[in-house]
């Protein structure tokens, strides 16, 4: 496999004469359009492709036009069909948050009328809701109602809010009696 990495510049058109017929991205920023040509002639083109794209023309190419909108640096690979790589260039960044402490609200009586849960808090990295009654509980948020509820605990079940932490929680049961605990993580 043959590799090459190019800036391109905004409207700029690379032109790669080798010869193959396995063709792969491996790094672009922004969206790039990219023909594969044989004896002159256009054998298909792919518009606004992004990093991992791969193509495998039937009949192979021997020319391959790459344009892009923007300025940016392109690492295109191109085989002969027997080799190729799954293995993409870029950064991850993850920022992990740990709570430095746990707030345990009292235990809240929940009827078939909504009941408030938690308000919203930007410091909350996470929640925990245990249902230690007996009837089925409902969360979501202002505005729930049982029938529309998506999370619903059956009897002594937790669930643990990581999505939509900082956010303003709501409950309402199938019954009356209904009984949660809940614990706030905070940063």
């Amino acid at each position: 496999m043959q590799t090459t990495s190019q800036i391109l510049n905004a409207g700029q058109m690379l032109a790669l004469t080798q010869p193959g017929s396995y063709f792969q991205i491996f790094e672009s920023y922004s969206p790039v359009t990219v023909r594969f040509m044989r004896n002159g002639k256009v054998l298909m083109q792919a518009d606004d492709m992004e990093a991992g794209f791969y193509a495998e023309p039937g009949e192979g190419f021997d020319r391959i036009e790459l344009t892009s909108a923007v300025q940016q640096r392109v690492k295109v690979g191109i085989s002969d069909g027997s080799g190729g790589t799954n293995r993409m260039t870029g950064d991850v960044v993850a920022t992990i948050k740990t709570a430095s402490s746990v707030l345990n609200k009292p235990i809240t009586n929940v009827g078939t009328a909504e009941t408030a849960v938690i308000t919203a808090r930007s410091d909350r990295i996470a929640f925990r809701v245990l249902n230690s009654g007996s009837t089925n509980i409902a969360l979501g948020g202002p505005g729930i109602t049982y029938a529309s509820a998506v999370i619903v605990l059956a009897a002594g079940e937790v669930w643990q809010e990581e999505t939509a932490p900082g956010a303003a929680w709501s409950a309402i049961s199938d019954a009356a009696g209904g009984v949660i605990k809940v614990q706030e993580l905070l940063v």
